[in-house]
């Protein structure tokens, strides 16, 4: 039987043969652990990965629950005008395949039935306990009455998975299950390895091959797709191998390859789509093999898929962790400098996904190119302060004992900025030497309780830009610290700044009772917005700090802004 979306040639245009793309995120994907999603979610998900436009999606279960029917039968009118096809899963079981026959009514010749079926003795001694300790021929004739039964209703498209048939018998797929398969109607046949065992490439390309040379000799337009597992960490690998087509002499690879966002799914998961479809096209291997994508509209499913299952990334998740482009070795950092590529080699901007936001930490290993580096990101003339300066030392020591008072074992260079700044005063013309503040409780009258608090901060400053001249200023307010500190700062550099609502974070670095605070603050004057790191284990001081570096900032380019 000839699978209905083929062409007269599997052959692109460009001269790359097409390589067809199962999802299987709605279905395989959700059932890994630690994820859940609302009917809602699920179909913006849905929605989502129409957009990318993968030639199959997998909707789910229909005969799972009435909700389950549902959500696919609403995918199936979602996909009314996209170019994906929706596959409902089945097994080879009379109610299950009736539901999943029902739910893709609507889908007419665009509907696909993702059939069950369990070939490796482990699975076939439990399917059939009576048919001895190898029911092959029981087995390849229920397995083949089903996929009949599935093609004969309607349904032009059957997608046949193997389960677990990198443990099953090849004689047995290749010359008895396979062909009677592809007789009754199947137009994929999915090679699966359902518990992530293959630890060999060349074996899984002989593998592939046979499966694949079993399905030609009865139709070239029946598909052979690949499903694979990461048990052994190797789903991507493995997924790669199979449809690898490099070298002519081991023959075609796999027409289709299975995965998920994240690549989450049952045990360690399935292959991941960002880690497979990034490797396919980028790196020193160039695969003869093209996907028909919108590639830029992956991102966007990708954080769909986090927003509504809660999906928790882990920060070595290759791509997307938020570790996958950051360094914290010297030498590397030295470079990155010079050339992001030298260690930068990996930017999965083109699947529109988020490019690195900063590639740099500070830990034991690094140097002065990282503070130096971390005082450039904060808005500090770097060439006020030479790479061989003595000061860079200090900031370095104390830099690397925070670090270890942390879990990870190192600090993020804008708390690396904060604390260089305490030591490194160039270019600034006010430099906090103390501070003190004090509150007094008002009444409303003698019976009442305290109602309000005004409360009294005194900053005590030096003015570099007049002979270090030191001075107090001070105010008075019933609105909080850092509010009196904007309103005298303002009053003494004639800027008017006041904090953005959303411009405030703070958190605490390392361990213990003298944890430093570690404010970042961005302050807006209409629409400009100027940022002050603090750092100090009183979080007012730090917040101090970190807005007096940004009126700082301010005065800075009031000064250098051309006169009329």
């Amino acid at each position: 039987m000839r699978h209905p979306s083929l062409p007269s040639t599997l052959s692109h245009p460009a001269g790359k043969r097409k390589l067809w793309t199962f999802d299987t995120t709605l279905r395989d994907g959700l059932q890994g652990r630690g994820i859940s999603t609302t009917l809602e979610g699920e179909l913006e998900i849905a929605q989502a990965l129409l957009d990318v436009g993968f030639d199959t999606i997998e909707a789910g279960c229909p005969a799972t629950s009435a909700e389950e029917f549902k959500r696919v039968q609403q995918i199936v009118a979602m996909a009314h005008n996209a170019r994906s096809r929706i596959a409902a899963f089945a097994t080879c079981n009379d109610r299950t395949l009736e539901r999943a026959q029902q739910a893709l009514e609507r889908a007419g010749d665009r509907g696909v039935i993702s059939l069950l079926t369990s070939v490796s003795r482990h699975h076939l001694r439990v399917l059939f306990p009576n048919g001895g300790p190898f029911p092959y021929r029981q087995a390849t004739e229920h397995f083949a009455k089903y996929t009949q039964q599935a093609s004969a209703n309607g349904t032009r498209d059957v997608h046949v998975y193997l389960e677990d048939a990198t443990r099953a018998n090849r004689q047995f797929l290749t010359t008895e299950l396979i062909p009677a398969l592809c007789e009754t109607g199947a137009t994929t046949i999915s090679d699966c390895d359902t518990t992530g065992v293959v630890n060999s490439s060349a074996w899984y390309r002989q593998h592939v091959h046979d499966i694949r040379d079993a399905v030609r000799k009865y139709s070239d337009h029946i598909l052979v797709s690949v499903h694979t597992h990461g048990d052994l960490g190797l789903a991507v690998a493995n997924g790669l191998t199979a449809v690898d087509e490099h070298n002519t002499d081991d023959g075609p690879g796999a027409d289709q390859v299975e995965g998920t966002i994240l690549g989450w799914g049952e045990r360690i998961g399935n292959m991941s789509w960002e880690q497979f479809l990034y490797s396919l096209h980028r790196g020193p291997h160039r695969y003869r093999r093209c996907v028909d994508l919108t590639l830029g509209m992956y991102g966007q499913a990708l954080r769909k898929f986090i927003e509504h299952t809660g999906a928790q990334i882990d920060p070595k998740t290759p791509l997307i962790g938020d570790d996958s482009h950051r360094t914290k070795a010297g030498l590397h950092q030295a470079k990155l400098r010079t050339d992001l590529k030298t260690y930068r080699a990996i930017d999965p901007r083109f699947l529109g996904l988020k490019g690195p936001s900063d590639i740099a930490v500070f830990g034991p290993g690094s140097g002065r190119n990282a503070i130096l580096q971390a005082l450039e990101e904060s808005g500090f003339d770097h060439q006020l302060v030479k790479k061989n300066d003595p000061r860079l030392d200090t900031v370095r020591d104390a830099a690397v004992a925070l670090a270890r008072t942390t879990k990870e074992g190192d600090i993020p260079l804008e708390v690396v900025a904060a604390l260089a700044l305490d030591h490194i005063e160039d270019g600034r013309r006010y430099i906090l030497e103390s501070l003190s503040y004090e509150a007094e409780a008002h009444q409303l009258n003698d019976d009442a309780t305290p109602e309000t608090t005004c409360q009294t901060l005194k900053l005590t400053l030096r003015d570099t830009q007049q002979d270090n001249r030191v001075f107090t200023i001070q105010g008075k307010g019933e609105h909080g610290l850092i509010a009196i500190a904007c309103d005298i700062l303002s009053e003494l550099t004639g800027v008017k700044l006041d904090v953005d609502e959303n411009g405030w974070h703070s958190r605490s670095i390392g361990k213990g009772k003298d944890a430093p605070e570690f404010i970042h603050a961005r302050l807006k004057n209409g629409n400009r917005f100027h940022n002050g790191v603090g750092l100090h284990p009183d979080s007012t001081e730090a917040g101090i700090k970190a807005i007096l570096r940004a009126f700082n900032s301010a005065t800075t380019v009031e000064q250098e802004r051309p006169q009329p």
